[in-house]
């Protein structure tokens, strides 16, 4: 009876023995479970690298969208100002064509104002004179009939001159007539030339107003083009950034992409030469794929004496068939 009692101790010692090397060696050991967590890993690291490349693609695109946007602006701006800088230029013309003309209207008024007053000066002396010759008709009416009477050699001469003094009293109604037209018609030719001339001011004034409004705005435009020629440098900047990020991501996806290959070569190596696991240096290896413990050693739970022993479940919980290995 005291055989199978020792017997009993000496696989319990070997148990506990065996149970503590495996779980000291656990650390030393690289896991077909843990290489392929790690070749995992590294997916996951690649998408994620992957997604932050697409999404910078996709940043490039917005900025190269914007770029052209700017270049667009840029591009209407400078037609706009072409467009202003030929507007001007016209302005220009009509001012130059328009200040000519005032001054050739100013000419003519200054020379209507020297007309009207010589005009004006000719008529009083017509009017002056006519009136002493009515005056002294009037006071020697009958002598001067008198006379021409007494002094005509006949009666057709005594005729002509009183046919003279009619046409004499005519002529100065005329006369007088006349230079009053003529004082008329060069006043109102003076107003006349005073209204075109306000006329031409006024739209001097107008052009003048339009050329300053255009050159306002012709400034605005300059620094518009100067603000859309530094919010292209700065976008144009972002973008370079941008490629260079994306550019190092690729790099980077790259390396990674080299060192998944690596992995999946160094897993399949371990797979081909040792089954599930490659050794590390130590003695005795884990025994299965899973590191899954089920019940392990001494526990009590729903026994009537202590577990003897370390139960391994499966990879998969309730699925059966994995392969076990020699510890050694």
């Amino acid at each position: 009876m005291r055989k199978p009692f020792v017997v009993k101790i000496v696989s319990t010692v070997m148990s506990l023995i065996l149970a503590g090397l495996s779980l000291a060696a656990y650390g030393r050991w690289i896991r077909p479970d843990d290489a392929a967590q790690v070749y995992a890993d590294t997916a996951s690291d690649i998408n994620d690298a992957k997604d932050k490349a697409d999404d910078i693609s996709q940043q490039i695109k917005d900025i190269e969208q914007e770029l052209n946007d700017l270049k667009q602006k840029y591009t209407d701006t400078q037609a706009y100002m072409q467009a202003l800088d030929i507007k001007l230029t016209e302005l220009d013309d009509a001012l130059y064509t328009l200040n000519s003309q005032i001054e050739t209207k100013a000419q003519e008024i200054s020379e209507a104002e020297t007309n009207l007053v010589q005009a004006e000066e000719d008529a009083a002396e017509q009017y002056d004179m006519m009136k002493l010759r009515i005056k002294f008709m009037y006071e020697h009416n009958e002598e001067s009939y008198l006379s021409i009477l007494l002094s005509s050699g006949s009666m057709g001469e005594m005729l002509n001159r009183a046919e003279y003094i009619s046409r004499i009293s005519s002529y100065d109604r005329q006369m007088l007539t006349r230079y009053q037209e003529t004082v008329d018609f060069i006043a109102s030719t003076k107003m006349q030339l005073e209204e075109d001339y306000a006329s031409m001011d006024e739209m001097k004034k107008s052009l003048e107003g339009q050329r300053q409004e255009m050159a306002l705005l012709q400034q605005e435009k300059e620094k518009e083009l100067k603000n859309l020629q530094a919010q292209q440098t700065q976008v144009q900047q972002k973008q370079n950034d941008l490629y260079a990020d994306l550019e190092s991501w690729e790099n980077t996806i790259r390396e990674m992409e080299e060192r998944q290959r690596r992995e999946e070569e160094e897993r399949q190596a371990q797979l081909n030469n040792s089954g599930t696991v490659q050794a590390s240096g130590g003695t005795f290896l884990w025994p299965t794929q899973s590191r899954r413990i089920t019940s392990p050693y001494g526990d009590m739970e729903d026994r009537s004496s202590p577990h003897k022993g370390v139960d391994i479940g499966a990879v998969k919980p309730g699925v059966w068939g994995d392969e076990i290995y020699a510890a050694d």
